[in-house]
């Protein structure tokens, strides 16, 4: 599994609602423009990325960062809720 953390700055509400939409249909919210998505395969990833090229203006502010094992390992949170482990079983 690939682990993408995806961020926004997005003025318009029209744009960011949709941007979120889409990305919570691949991950969870965990702030209110940072998201932890995860994909089983680096295709997976990339049709989410046409989609987003698709809603969005080219001048968006929107960044995705990929997480190796290593860094989700050294990651951490100072509330209740970690982040979050791959999930073992995912219906397409």
């Amino acid at each position: 599994m690939l682990c993408y953390l995806f961020c926004y700055d997005i003025d318009d509400d029209r744009l960011r609602d949709r941007a979120a939409k889409s990305l919570l249909k691949h991950g969870q919210r965990v702030q209110e423009s940072v998201f932890e998505l995860w994909f089983r395969s680096p295709a997976h990833f990339n049709q989410l990325q046409a989609e987003l090229r698709k809603l969005l203006p080219a001048d968006s502010n929107l960044r995705w960062y990929r997480l190796s094992d290593t860094a989700l390992a050294d990651s951490g949170s100072l509330d209740a809720h970690p982040p979050r482990k791959p999930p073992s079983v995912q219906i397409w």
